[in-house]
């Protein structure tokens, strides 16, 4: 019994943690929204880049790019190639019409179609995380982030549509479930076998 009650402060400290692995959770945006999907035309030349600063994208979010794989392509790039829609170079490219892009590092992130013509239409996006304040950080709420800022074109006046900021829909990553259920496990072994 006495080893039962020495292990018991660990088995929760434990359960503990497996929860709040398990609590942590992203969430995914569909570019542009239900309206601006990643195909032209688009209403403006910069319609994606107002979407992306009316949103809060915090580091373990996922952007889903939807699009005809048929006629379109998402290409990560850098901020030359994405003024200049440069669609040749060492991109990352994705092509299955249903991508996901996770938001891992604070900074720009550029986006472009793979259709040049479509790119210079305004098919492309910038979506700027920003590091967490030193207070933010030093408490260790490290999702405190400013809005997206748009490094494309000035903003014209409001549009006729403003966007929602209700278009994410929260997920979990397989290796937090994973970890989760597998912390759980342990837990239980313990609690069996100890008991």
């Amino acid at each position: 019994m006495s080893s039962l009650s020495s292990v018991s402060p660990l088995f929760f400290i434990m359960f503990l943690v497996f929860l709040l692995i398990s609590c942590c959770q992203g969430f995914e945006f569909v570019v542009g929204g239900s309206k601006y999907l990643w195909k032209v035309p688009l209403d403006s030349q910069d319609s994606l880049n107002r979407w992306a600063q009316s949103q809060l994208f915090n580091i373990g979010d996922t952007l889903v790019f939807k699009y005809d794989s048929s006629t379109e392509s998402v290409h990560v790039v850098n901020k030359k190639d994405y003024l200049a829609c440069n669609t040749l170079g060492n991109h990352s490219v994705f092509q299955d019409g249903n991508s996901k892009f996770h938001l891992r590092d604070s900074g720009p992130i550029h986006f472009i179609s793979g259709s040049q013509g479509h790119c210079q239409m305004g098919l492309k996006l910038v979506v700027v995380l920003m590091s967490p304040t030193p207070a933010a950080a030093a408490a260790g709420n490290e999702t405190i982030h400013s809005p997206p800022i748009s490094l494309a074109l000035p903003s014209p006046g409001p549009s006729a549509h403003p966007p929602s900021i209700k278009q994410a829909v929260p997920h979990t990553s397989d290796a937090v479930f994973i970890s989760a259920v597998t912390g759980l496990g342990v837990s239980l072994a313990m609690i069996i076998f100890l008991t």
